[in-house]
């Protein structure tokens, strides 16, 4: 969780209606550097509202910023992209998709004026538009965005049979930094707008990166770890300790290519507000979800603030899995397996069967590996998950995974619950009312397993080849809980 300060804590739990969120919203005019202040231009605050948020089950997060079409006064001083003669489009069109865009907001208490000082909440670049009545919107994706939309042109083999020669440089780590830099970051119509040194780079963001010196100001995106820093983004403390042997990556979306990398190990892999020294900024993290962690990061009490409502709570035992068994292929090719069972939860709900087998060119090839992949896919699915709905005051600084303590509100809840955030939607306008709505679950968990398993799909992350996420039944489909056509014991 990023760290608000003593105002904003206190904020919170006040009386209803007595904080004020101001928004900053800022465009790059030329996708080059020139930032522009949406809410001070030309004396003017074009800003209304926005609205943004995000998902486990969903890699990008989301936001929609809603302006004021044109002056008061003056028709003429408009925001439209097709009013070139407008003089808000003096210097090139702002509204424009494919622009730059960040959103920053800052609480005060309600009789405090607008301040100096804003938090960074978003930061992407704008898909759509839509012009109606007297306002204008866009629709954006955060940086994930550059990453979803780049394609892989070209086949490269990456990995080696021989991962300790040299030693680490086939780590997942080193992989998903590899795929980047070889089909984004070297791109020509990328590198030319992010060369040159630090004071001189046009538009300068703290997540650059430059490949040649492993230095934190360059072409982006360098891959941070939880403990990464900008002289370091990995720390070699955050290690995932597993090599891939060699494979061809064939031609395909690139960050849907590092999600499925990072899903066999059930790491996450997505952009997130990130503390370090020298960098404070929206970078993408790989990290692995402390699934054992009780501390709650937040406390919120529904019975001492009326800001603070749940809305729903429900619970759902259908993804529920004790017993696991991982069919895999050892080095040199014999079939091998392991088994891990939970005995509380069987006696709870009864047996729940599932196995998935790894396909002969799997990377999951040792013990080890598969020991691992099978204990977090049965802490992900041995319990239910109970849902909490819950409606707060405008709380940037709650991140997906984070875990808040709902207090018990003897309506809903005669017990307090810690909670996992697995989904936030922020809602604000401009000067005004703002709020938070979190989807809260019960285990802190990755992605595609909390996915897969609410669909009773559970999560097989098998290895065959370039296709990572295919079964080697080729269904890709769990058939009475079980794939078909796992390894001999």
């Amino acid at each position: 969780m990023r760290t608000p300060t003593a105002q904003e804590t206190a904020i919170v739990s006040g009386r209803a209606g007595m904080q004020r969120v101001w928004l900053k919203v800022e465009i790059d005019r030329d996708n080059a550097g020139t930032w522009v202040d949406l809410t001070d231009l030309h004396g003017i605050d074009w800003v209304l509202g926005v609205s943004y948020g995000e998902s486990v089950d969903i890699t990008a997060w989301t936001a929609r910023v809603t302006f004021r079409l044109h002056a008061f006064d003056n028709p003429e001083a408009s925001l439209s992209p097709l009013m070139a003669n407008s003089i808000l489009n003096d210097g090139g069109v702002m509204i424009q998709p494919y622009r730059r865009i960040k959103i920053s907001t800052a609480t005060v208490p309600i009789d405090d004026p607008k301040p100096s000082t804003f938090n960074l909440v978003f930061a992407g670049r704008i898909d759509s538009y839509e012009i109606s009545g007297n306002t204008v919107s866009v629709a954006c994706r955060d940086r994930t965005s550059d990453l979803q939309d780049c394609f892989i042109e070209t086949e490269k083999t990456y990995g080696d049979d021989d991962p300790t020669s040299p030693a680490n440089a086939n780590e997942l780590q080193d992989i998903i930094q590899d795929l980047i830099d070889d089909h984004y970051n070297t791109r020509a119509d990328i590198v030319a707008g992010y060369s040159g040194a630090a004071s001189t780079v046009a538009g300068t963001d703290l997540h650059l990166r430059d490949p040649a010196s492993g230095g934190t100001v360059g072409v982006p995106y360098h891959l941070y770890s939880a403990q990464g820093t900008a002289a370091g983004p990995w720390n070699s403390a955050d290690d995932t300790g597993w090599s891939l042997r060699s494979w061809v990556q064939q031609k395909s979306p690139l960050f849907e290519s590092l999600v499925r990398l990072a899903d066999m190990i059930g790491y996450s892999l997505r952009f997130r507000w990130h503390n370090g020294s020298g960098i404070s900024d929206i970078v993408l993290v790989l990290e692995e979800p402390d699934r054992s962690s009780t501390t709650a990061n937040l406390t919120l009490d529904p019975t001492t603030s009326a800001n603070i409502v749940i809305k729903s709570l429900s619970l759902d035992i259908t993804g529920i899995r004790n017993v696991w068994r991982v069919g895999f292929p050892r080095n040199g090719g014999t079939a091998s397996s392991t088994v891990a069972t939970d005995a509380a939860s069987i006696s709870k709900y009864g047996r729940r069967y599932a196995e998935i087998n790894e396909g002969s060119s799997s990377q999951i090839d040792t013990s080890t590996e598969a020991v691992a992949m099978r204990d977090a896919l049965l802490a992900d699915t041995k319990e239910p998950v109970a849902t909490v709905q819950i409606e707060t005051p405008y709380l940037y600084y709650v991140q997906l995974n984070d875990l808040i303590k709902v207090k018990a509100d003897g309506r809903f809840l005669d017990s307090d619950q810690t909670l996992a955030v697995i989904s936030r939607q922020n809602t604000i306008q401009q000067g005004g009312a703002a709020k938070s709505v979190f989807v809260l679950q019960g285990t802190v968990q990755s992605a595609k397993r909390r996915k897969h398993a609410s669909k009773q799909r559970v999560f097989f992350p098998s290895r065959s080849g370039p296709n990572l996420l295919q079964s080697s039944s080729g269904s890709g489909l769990l058939q009475n809980g079980t794939l078909s056509n796992i390894g001999n014991e």
